[in-house]
């Protein structure tokens, strides 16, 4: 987990520095790109833990939480 803490922290560090840009009204095409890494850094850091968690899961053979994993996943 400690690397999904590490990919967390850098998360709201371009967090921080939107909003920076955002107060500073900084070009259009800057925002969209630290957005995009912001997103993707935490789509990475959710897959991380949704990869741990589900190998947990099938390892304990913990059917129930495997559900309630799946129905997480799977809501929008």
């Amino acid at each position: 987990m400690k690397k999904t803490t590490i990919k967390l922290k850098k998360v709201v560090g371009q967090i921080m520095a939107l909003a920076e840009m955002i107060e500073k009204d900084e070009n259009c095409d800057k925002l969209i790109t630290q957005f995009k890494a912001a997103k993707g850094a935490l789509n990475g850091a959710f897959n991380d833990v949704l990869e741990d968690s589900l190998k947990s899961c099938l390892k304990d053979k913990k059917g129930k939480d495997l559900d309630n994993i799946i129905k997480q996943v799977s809501r929008r």
